[in-house]
């Protein structure tokens, strides 16, 4: 008889823990329709045009989505980005804090490229310390985009960034 019940427990044990992994929330594919408006989080995302590129950025406002970043996320598609939007402006620093890719940073004042820091490294097993960088001038938004991405659309400092309109803290 003890032994039925001690299989019985053992048996709601394995079940619950699977139902509770099933029901623990995933990484979202990219979606590309106007129903679900973010690609990877819960973040609401915008078209941004540099130049002649576009680029789809999350937009994170509040302080608990610009601590979270890209952090802890495997990759990011093409044409992909963030903007973390800031209420005034300041030299903030960011930190490759639990990053897996390398990145390129667009700072921006009044919606004008202010400055481009390019090819900033993820922490590796060689150099464990998470990078950190802060921009020479005070900003009020900045992008992140896969490191390359910034040579690859020609990003130079003075162009405007369009699609800026309404973005608030």
């Amino acid at each position: 008889m003890r032994l039925r019940h001690l299989c019985l427990y053992v048996f709601l044990l394995v079940a619950l823990a699977g139902c509770s992994l099933r029901l623990a929330p995933s990484v979202r594919p990219a979606v590309e329709s106007q129903s679900a408006p973010t690609f990877y989080s819960e973040l609401p995302s915008r078209v941004l045009t540099i130049g002649e590129a576009e680029l789809t950025v999350e937009v994170a406002v509040t302080d608990a989505s610009r601590a979270q970043g890209l952090s802890n996320r495997a990759s990011l598609p093409p044409d992909r980005g963030i903007i973390f939007v800031f209420d005034q402006a300041g030299k903030y620093s960011f930190w490759m804090n639990r990053m897996n890719f390398p990145l390129d940073f667009i700072w921006l004042r009044h919606s004008q490229v202010v400055e481009v820091t390019t090819d900033v490294p993820p922490p590796t097993a060689e150099s464990p310390v998470p990078v950190t960088i802060t921009p020479k001038q005070s900003v009020d938004a900045v992008i992140e985009v896969n490191a390359g991405w910034t040579a690859q659309q020609g990003v130079t400092v003075g162009q405007r960034v369009g699609g800026l309109t309404g973005l608030q803290p």
